[in-house]
Order: structure tokens, then sequence, then C-alpha cells
């Protein structure tokens, strides 16, 4: 799932799914930003920058 879908997707669940004013503070941050550094954290700690191989929550989980 592409960053773009899944910002479309919490704002379609806002108030449902997801707590409103915190989902509303998720997407208004610079998600791109956020994933760079999530993305090259992954990097840095497991010597890999192949995240595309990892599901979400795989990801989510190694870097907790």
């Amino acid at each position: 799932m592409s960053v773009e879908i899944a910002l479309r997707e919490i704002e379609k669940g806002l108030g449902t799914q997801f707590d409103p004013r915190i989902g509303r503070v998720f997407l208004d941050s610079d998600i791109h930003q956020l994933w760079n550094i999530i993305r090259d954290g992954f990097s840095e700690i497991y010597g890999s920058s192949k995240t595309h191989e990892y599901g979400a929550a795989a990801v989510g989980t190694l870097i907790r």
C-alpha cells in the first residue's frame, strides 16, 4: 500500500476507525519525512534498506 493510499484510508476512517484528533495530527504531519525516519532507522539498526520485503506489521514490530 502506498503512503498516499494509506493517508486516504486514515482520512476515510476518522471518527469511526480512528480517533479524529489523533488521526488529524498524523495527517497534518510531514508523513514523508516520518516514513524516511522510520525507513532510515530500520536500515541503520538492521543493516538493510529492503523494507519493501517486509509487511507493515513486521516493520513496526522490528523497530519497537
